[in-house]
């Protein structure tokens, strides 16, 4: 997880290199404030992605025509973030759909070589963690439904909660989509926290065309300092790095990063 401090985001597009991904990272505090880690790293990611769009005043308008997709629900705190932040970069509440994808009955089953070490004995991290209908002790989906809906205070016939381990829910790819009217996002948060789930989400997204140039993706267990040694590449200053970016320079990239290592590649963004 990225300090209060931190905060990231990633603009996908077209530059004169060709098919590339363009980086955006800052490191900002918010002043004055009481909030959670998880409200205060998406308002400080908002404010990036604001202002990049300020800056190419002909994409400014371009989020009421795009959605808010978002892989790890939860009890739905990380998309009230975004709906709650939204007016105060944007003059204007969040007009378009939102699209949760979660089990919302915990983790899935993941082979522990693909965790780091410090997860890999978390329960959290292991299957059935982070159970939502555990966390809100609420056993029926209708009623796990209606109370994610209130606590996310997004319009509720715009808010579409997709329920189910990712490599079922997600499998319609391009048709699924279609058929639930998906439309190219805006804004991507990634709370998948392993591996193969992020990997299968950015799969399905590039694959439905729902991740196009100008779509921003936020990750939530990347942060600042790893987009800063992923860009130096093998010009990294050492001398002038911090003691985390050198240790995160040496480790065996796992989980949200690695899913993004190898999809990148993939699909050559």
């Amino acid at each position: 997880m990225m300090a209060e401090s931190d905060a990231n985001a990633l603009r996908t597009g077209l530059n004169p290199s060709g098919n590339r991904v363009r980086w955006y990272q800052r490191k900002r505090r918010v002043p004055g404030t009481q909030m959670s880690t998880l409200q205060q790293k998406r308002l400080l990611s908002l404010q990036l992605i604001a202002d990049d769009l300020k800056a190419h005043s002909g994409r400014r308008q371009r989020h009421n025509r795009r959605d808010i997709y978002q892989f790890g629900v939860l009890t739905g705190g990380g998309m009230k973030a975004w709906i709650d932040a939204f007016p105060t970069y944007f003059g204007e509440p969040f007009s378009g759909e939102l699209w949760g994808f979660d089990s919302f009955e915990g983790m899935p089953e993941e082979d522990a070589a693909l965790r780091y070490d410090r997860h890999k004995n978390d329960p959290a991290w292991l299957a059935g963690g982070l159970n939502a209908a555990e966390h809100l002790n609420l056993t029926s989906w209708p009623a796990l439904r209606a109370k994610l809906v209130q606590n996310i205070g997004h319009l509720p016939a715009q808010t579409h909660l997709i329920r189910g381990f990712f490599n079922e829910s997600l499998r319609g790819g391009r048709g699924f989509a279609n058929e639930l009217g998906m439309r190219p996002a805006f804004l991507v948060d990634i709370d998948a926290d392993l591996y193969t789930s992020t990997r299968e989400a950015l799969c399905f997204l590039l694959d439905a065309g729902i991740l196009v140039p100008g779509t921003f993706v936020y990750y939530d267990d990347i942060g600042h300092w790893e987009w800063r040694v992923m860009d130096s590449g093998d010009r990294f200053p050492l001398r002038n790095a911090t003691s985390q970016e050198i240790m995160w320079k040496n480790i065996t990239h796992l989980e949200e990063r690695l899913a993004h290592d190898e999809v990148t590649r993939i699909y050559g963004l």
